[in-house]
């Protein structure tokens, strides 16, 4: 199995996911855009940029914004 590599395009997609989810309330729609528009493989690359840029686990932050309905 090829690892992909972090690319500008995953980078904003992380980026997106912490700014739909940032402050009261969660932008639903551009969340699940985020999510939904990657492969599994991609999602890999942009839950580690997530995590290594805002050191917080994407998993547990979706869950905390979602009240766990999109995990």
């Amino acid at each position: 199995m090829t690892q992909l590599e972090q690319t500008p395009q995953l980078i904003a997609a992380a980026d997106a996911i912490q700014t739909a989810m940032k402050g009261l309330g969660t932008d639903d729609p551009a969340l699940i855009r985020s999510l939904a528009s990657h492969s599994n493989a991609e999602l890999q690359v942009i839950r580690a940029t997530y995590e290594a840029k805002y050191a917080r686990c994407l998993v547990d932050d979706i869950k905390g914004d979602t009240g766990g309905e999109c995990v």
